[in-house]
């Protein structure tokens, strides 16, 4: 049974349900942008981009994008010396190896 008479079929039967939406779906579906459920930002490195707002909505205490995702490898250096002790030399040779 596929997604769409799963759900007619628990309709019929006055179950609550409802699809779950993928990324495409969102953007696809004009409730989302009608109701300002789309955030619009310019990524550091100037792209320009979308992504779904924070939910739910609430009226007291909305939620808010403060700010985007860090970088791919961006934390690494901090991450190798807090959390497993490396020294700036040994970072420095993992990455001369191509391990880092």
């Amino acid at each position: 049974m596929n997604g769409v008479k799963l759900i007619e079929a628990l309709r019929r039967a006055e179950i609550p349900c409802s699809a779950i939406y993928s990324i495409v779906d969102i953007f696809a579906d004009p409730q989302y942008a009608a109701r300002g459920s789309l955030a619009s930002f310019v990524h550091p490195r100037a792209r320009r981009d979308q992504m779904p707002c924070v939910v739910p909505r609430l009226s007291q205490t909305p939620g808010a994008i403060e700010w985007l995702c860090r970088d791919l490898g961006e934390d690494t250096d901090e991450a190798l010396s807090r959390a497993l002790g490396y020294s700036p030399a040994r970072i420095a040779e993992l990455r001369r190896q191509g391990i880092v």
